[in-house]
């Protein structure tokens, strides 16, 4: 659990382990649950290609301690327009 004021950083990374995109870097957080969303866009705002991206999440409180996760998504899109 992250205690709110938090410091959050979230970053998106290829399977190639360059960062896409960042998220929130060093953010403070307001309470221990919070919302992000990611478009599929690199950081100039361009679409990323389909394939699988690492989310990175580190989460460090006010006493220094460090907290951090990762998780897998697919990147696909739509065909039925």
């Amino acid at each position: 659990k992250v205690e709110s004021g938090a410091l959050i950083t979230i970053k998106i990374f290829n399977t190639n382990g360059n960062i896409v995109k960042t998220l929130a870097n060093s953010k403070e957080t307001n309470s221990a649950t919070g919302n992000y969303g990611w478009t599929g866009t690199d950081s100039k705002g361009e679409k990323v290609p389909m394939g699988i991206y690492i989310v990175h999440i580190k989460a460090v409180d006010s006493d220094g301690d460090i907290e951090t996760d990762q998780a897998t998504v697919v990147v696909g899109r739509n065909f039925n327009k």
